[in-house]
């Protein structure tokens, strides 16, 4: 490997590493512990972006729920989607990751990553993680009810 290929290389594992960091989900102020309990809908298939050809189910909480298109979702609102692999029979593949997003007061949460009302991150290997641009940046930003997409398929 030449000498600009392996500056490449360690500059982007530099990238990686400063642009993900650990949610201590223990010290935030919405939780989502227990969510398989909240409302369900499932199943969400097919090919979305950021989620690719997947097969979902997507839980929220009552703050969630009770969205009606209007305004902003409320603090404390709180939307856990578990992706998974989709079998050629349209069917639940393996777990790949969980998303989860929670609308949040970022003057009452200094130092959280909370952007447009929200922190987004993402369960893969039981550590709950913030990744820039993971899914602000790319997707919810764009979305048309303050950051949520109002069918749910992202």
């Amino acid at each position: 490997m030449n000498r600009l290929a392996q500056c490449a290389t360690i500059a982007a594992l530099l990238l990686t590493a400063a642009c993900s960091e650990d949610i201590q989900p223990e010290s935030l102020s919405v939780s989502i512990e227990g969510y398989e309990s909240w409302d369900k809908v499932e199943p969400l298939l097919g090919v979305v972006p950021g989620h690719g050809d997947t097969y979902r189910i997507m839980y929220r909480n009552e703050l969630a729920r009770s969205y009606t298109g209007a305004g902003q979702y409320p603090i404390g609102a709180a939307i856990v989607k578990e992706i998974y692999s989709l079998r050629g029979d349209d069917g639940k593949g393996s777990l790949s990751y969980k998303a989860v997003m929670r609308r949040m007061d970022a003057e009452a949460n200094p130092g959280l990553p909370i952007d447009g009302g929200w922190l987004f991150t993402q369960i893969d290997t039981g550590t709950e993680e913030f990744q820039r641009d993971l899914c602000w940046d790319s997707c919810h930003r764009a979305a048309p009810y303050v950051g949520a997409f109002f069918d749910h398929a992202y």
